[in-house]
């Protein structure tokens, strides 16, 4: 009787069994190979998956770079700042920079006492997807001066007259998610999908403006500043939306480099 748990016939494929000391020689040239194979592949895979694979984008937070600003403050839809571009006129002349408090909060600062006035801002950069935030330390009031573009009238406040060119782009039906702009354009990432949802919820909750994001015809990632249809930020009313795939039809306006999406919330349809 043959009782060495190791011995096989000549015609029967080699046999182990974990709790036996030696594994067959059969066995153990066709393991080390394969196991060498296993762990140099998956080396060389978590070296290749990050230049495959790249969730970061251009979007970022200098959080530590604070600075000033100066431009006229603009309270509707949300508080933004409006600064002149160098060296352009005209009524496209400015950058329109939402503006955001510090952590999931709104600027913690007089938006209504400083509603177009000449203002100078302290903060940090927030910027992606073309678009720029800035994360309020602190804002006053300071003398105002004409940094005129041409189509200004004599008299205006550049920033005012900005934000009186409205560009009505017409009613839409789009599909999309809603999210939240400081996250979505470079404080967390990802800033959008499920997996975000509930800190999307907490910074509009906080008074983070919320942006409707859809793609456009040509499938790029296209962000609206989502209001009502009286053309204030939405927050409250937005919130057992977010991160749903929603269908939402309202009307589409341009304020330069700003798109606002203006509809009622009780016409918003999940998908």
């Amino acid at each position: 009787m043959n009782r060495n748990p190791q011995a096989s016939k000549p015609d029967e494929a080699p046999f182990y069994v974990g709790y036996q000391k030696h594994m067959p020689a059969a066995l153990r040239r066709f393991m080390l190979p394969m196991v060498a194979i296993l762990l140099l592949g998956s080396a060389l895979l978590a070296l290749a998956m990050p230049s495959l694979h790249n969730p970061y984008g251009s979007n970022r937070s200098d959080f530590r770079d604070i600075r000033a600003f100066e431009g006229t403050l603009s309270a509707l839809p949300a508080p933004h700042l409006l600064m002149v571009r160098p060296g352009e006129t005209g009524s496209d002349a400015f950058s329109r920079l939402l503006l955001v408090g510090r952590g999931k909060s709104a600027p913690r600062i007089d938006v209504e006492a400083l509603d177009g006035k000449r203002v100078r801002v302290m903060g940090s950069l927030i910027y992606g997807d073309g678009q720029t935030l800035i994360s309020v330390r602190s804002a006053e009031a300071i003398e105002a001066k004409r940094d005129t573009p041409d189509a200004a009238p004599e008299g205006a406040l550049p920033g005012s007259y900005a934000a009186a060119r409205v560009e009505d782009l017409g009613t839409h039906r789009l599909r999309g998610e809603i999210i939240d702009s400081k996250c979505h354009y470079g404080t967390m990432r990802p800033g959008n999908t499920k997996v975000h949802r509930m800190c999307a919820v907490r910074c509009i909750a906080g008074g983070v403006p919320a942006l409707f994001l859809t793609v456009d015809r040509e499938g790029n990632s296209l962000p609206l500043l989502l209001a009502d249809t009286e053309g204030h930020a939405l927050f409250d009313a937005v919130l057992d939306y977010v991160a749903e795939p929603l269908e939402i039809e309202g009307q589409v306006e341009r304020r330069g480099d700003m798109l606002i999406l203006k509809a009622d919330p009780a016409g918003f349809r999940r998908l």
